[in-house]
């Protein structure tokens, strides 16, 4: 990816793909702002001796000493890993590094190598075989995704999920979960028939003000997740103004005595509870993972009474 000048850290990912202008080992390298300039970073991932044929496998050598814990055992061991071993650590001369920076479980960091090896550039005819195969793959995907959405429109059209052993439906959330988890998939893989179909069912069918108690956590990330997704691929407004609909009677959910969003809402009735099994506490997974879909909608609204209402747990 670009990486911009005075960034405070960049992020260079090559993956072992043969399609690709580099291949090797190499997943993930983190290099840290004060380690190496840009410059640097573009030499050798990019290389200063570019060609049609050029093609390079960066393996990134970390050297650490390990200390004991111990005082009394002045013994040192040096240590050679992979990068891989320490994904998203910073990579950092010892002597550039501030002490709170250091790595905690006790191997610090004392030398960086960075090796450039040249590989065998693939073929024409392993390019070819290899978008031959990437299309079959990506095809079996599609028609995968499409026997499903099928089986799901003809036998539990407007439902949750379909049973496929039975064919029968089953609802869970009462608010078309499938269809509204599946319109970004309809719209990526090309079925602008059936996510149109999708979107006048939702337009004319789609409610909230059913009475029963349903998790909050699956309805933000399934129902409104789902319809700010369509709404960014598409900009088809009817998706915006669902979600809107909805995330209006999911604030229900952020009035408990604590600040914290219940577990389970009735968007009826506006009643709220915390489950059994955690004693009546919140569940750090679910209000901690809620933001983003709350943030979006206050961007495209104006409003901000949304990313306040989840934002707001992150400083309980």
């Amino acid at each position: 990816r670009p990486l911009a000048d005075g960034a405070r850290d960049a992020y260079v990912g090559l993956h072992a793909d043969k399609t690709h202008a580099f291949h090797g080992a190499l997943d993930e390298l983190s290099v840290w702002h004060r380690a190496l300039s840009l410059g640097e970073i573009l030499e050798w991932v990019v290389s200063c001796e570019p060609t049609p044929a050029t093609h390079a496998s960066l393996v990134v050598h970390e050297r650490f000493e390990y200390a004991s814990e111990r005082a009394d055992v002045a013994r040192r061991r040096a240590r050679t890993k992979a990068s891989a071993s320490f994904v998203n650590r910073l990579s950092v001369p010892a002597a550039a590094r501030p002490a709170q920076a250091r790595v905690t479980s006790g191997l610090k960091l004392s030398e960086l190598k960075v090796h450039r090896m040249w590989t065998t550039p693939p073929t024409d005819a392993e390019r070819k075989a290899s978008d031959e195969l990437a299309l079959e793959r990506r095809e079996a995907v599609r028609s995968g995704f499409k026997h499903a959405w099928d089986g799901y429109k003809r036998y539990a059209w407007g439902q949750d999920e379909l049973k496929p052993k039975s064919n029968t439906s089953k609802n869970w959330l009462h608010q078309a979960a499938t269809m509204i988890d599946s319109l970004d998939c309809l719209w990526i893989m090309g079925f602008k028939e059936d996510f149109y179909e999708a979107r006048d069912w939702i337009k004319a069918n789609l409610r909230f003000d059913f009475s029963a108690g349903v998790s909050v956590f699956e309805t933000i990330i399934r129902s409104l997740g789902g319809l700010l997704a369509a709404y960014d691929l598409s900009r088809e407004r009817v998706f915006l103004d669902k979600a809107v609909e909805l995330a209006d009677v999911l604030l229900k959910a952020f009035t408990s005595p604590t600040g914290l969003p219940c577990t389970t809402l009735n968007f009826k009735t506006g009643a709220c509870t915390f489950p059994g099994w955690t004693s009546g506490a919140a569940i750090l997974s679910e209000f901690g993972t809620i933001q983003l879909e709350f943030k979006y909608l206050t961007q495209h609204t104006g409003d901000p009474k949304y990313a306040d209402a989840a934002l707001r747990v992150m400083a309980l």
